[in-house]
């Protein structure tokens, strides 16, 4: 494998789930711990590395905070993974796991939220509609 100063300006090519191509540096592919594994044990180096499971849009997103990652924050502050990215020493890590999950949740509606969590349905239906008629 070539220098890290030269392996920078190594580009790839990462598709999503629904064939949605991205072509990003390497450097900045590899700081999702998730998608450096996928890098490393793939079997040939031609062709995009096929991230499983991942839509376009959270691909986007993911490549967004990856190229964050390796031009705002100094080299060698990566030191804790959660879930798929290496988070930055001087931010807490339980703060940017709750603003993650805050930004999800902001997003979805009553519905969603119960289904991700499990939640079971405290309200019959016609309970929850005066609810929310009632809220709004």
């Amino acid at each position: 494998m070539a220098s890290s100063s030269s392996s920078i300006n190594v580009k790839v090519v990462l598709q999503s789930i629904h064939d949605k191509i991205f072509e990003i540096e390497e450097a900045a592919a590899k700081q999702s711990v998730m998608i450096e594994h996928l890098i490393e044990d793939r079997l040939t180096s031609s062709g995009p590395v096929i991230i499983p499971n991942v839509s376009g849009d959270i691909l986007a997103k993911i490549i967004e905070y990856c190229k964050h990652m390796v031009t705002e924050l100094p080299s060698g502050n990566h030191v804790c993974t959660i879930g798929c990215c290496r988070l930055p020493r001087e931010k807490g890590n339980v703060s940017l796991t709750c603003e993650e999950v805050l930004y999800l949740i902001k997003r979805m509606d009553p519905v969603h939220i119960h289904r991700l969590f499990n939640i079971k349905p405290k309200f019959f239906p016609k309970d929850e509609e005066r609810i929310r008629s009632a809220n709004s």
